[in-house]
Parts: structure tokens; C-alpha cells; sequence
């Protein structure tokens, strides 16, 4: 059935109020469910690439939003204690270190713990890994505790890399104690 191609516009209103309404109707029963698959299956995909936007988004600004949101902390609070290893600390902010981290070890001029698996981290610290190299992303960019946070997951090798780079550059003490009580457990010292 081939119509022409020159109709009529009352033509072409009965089609559309009239014609297609009944030819729905006949026709519905086998297109509902059809038209329901292809509904779910576009929402599924649309929801699959909602959820990697926002995780990539995520990996993407969420250093940076952490290190905004330190900064304008530790502003509002005041140091505490996250710079770089000849920044003087808060007054008593040594008595909440540990023990072993307050009487800790110099080694070439870095201040490492008692610990043996720290302390041969630190005489390796002048061959540094270059923070490219480090197994947490953006490392530079994160705080002390966003970065404490994320050690748990790392290997022996990884956490030796993190301490000895930590040891050449900024010295944190929270992220020192940390890998040294992730090695001492990895090494069976508790």
C-alpha cells in the first residue's frame, strides 16, 4: 500500500488522531513489552554511565578537594604538625606521638623511630622513589591523614617506597608512624 506523497492536511489529522490511536491499540499487546525491554535496557546504560562519571570524577577531584578542605581546616584550626620535618610542631603535640616516635633515631638527618624496618627505610631514603613511582596517586596533594587512610592496602614493598619517600621530603610523622606500624605487624612485631 503506497499512499501519495501529496496529502491532504485533514489527511494527515485523521491519521494522527484516529488511524494510529486504533492501529496502538491492535498492535500494543506485542509492543508493550517490547518497548519496556529497550526502556530498561536505556536506563541501565544510562545509570552505568552515570555511576563512571561520577567515579571518575571522584578520583579525579578528590585529592583536590581534600587538600582544599585540609587547608582551609588546618587554617581554621591552626598547624598540626603535617609540614615539612623543620616546621616546629604545636606545643604538646609530641606527647600524643608514640613512645618510639618521640625517642626516635636520626638517621643522616631525618627523624625515623626505634623501629629496624623503619630505620633501614630511612638509611635507603637518599635513594628515594620519585613520588611518581609511589603506589597512592596524587600523593603530594593529599594530607597526612588522607594518606594515612590508604596504607593499610599497600604491599610491604609499596609501604617501604611511601616511608623512604616521606623520609627524603616532608618527614610526617603520622604517616612515618603509621608505615612503621604496618611494617612491624607485616613483619610479625606487634
Amino acid at each position: 500500500m503506497s499512499e501519495p506523497e501529496d496529502r491532504s492536511p485533514l489527511d494527515l489529522l485523521c491519521d494522527l488522531l484516529v488511524y494510529a490511536p486504533v492501529g496502538f491499540a491492535f498492535e500494543a499487546p506485542k509492543l508493550l513489552p517490547e518497548l519496556a525491554t529497550k526502556g530498561r535496557d536505556q536506563v541501565a546504560t544510562a545509570r552505568s554511565v552515570g555511576q563512571l562519571v561520577v567515579r571518575q570524577a571522584g578520583i579525579r577531584l578528590g585529592p583536590l578537594v581534600g587538600s582544599m578542605l585540609s587547608g582551609v581546616l588546618s587554617g581554621l584550626v591552626g598547624d598540626d604538625g603535617d609540614g615539612p620535618a623543620g616546621d616546629a610542631a604545636p606545643a604538646g603535640a609530641d606527647d600524643a606521638l608514640p613512645a618510639s616516635v618521640r625517642e626516635g633515631a636520626v638517621t643522616d638527618g631525618r627523624a625515623t623511630s626505634g623501629d629496624p624496618s623503619l630505620a633501614a627505610v630511612a638509611n635507603d631514603a637518599g635513594d628515594a622513589p620519585s613520588v611518581e613511582a609511589l603506589a597512592i596517586p596524587h600523593y603530594d596533594s593529599l594530607a597526612a591523614s588522607q594518606v594515612v587512610g590508604r596504607l593499610g592496602a599497600l604491599s610491604e614493598d609499596e609501604l617501604e617506597a611511601v616511608a623512604a619517600y616521606e623520609l627524603a621530603h616532608r618527614g610526617r610523622r603520622t604517616i612515618l608512624h603509621r608505615t612503621e606500624q604496618l611494617l612491624a605487624r607485616a613483619h610479625g612485631r606487634a
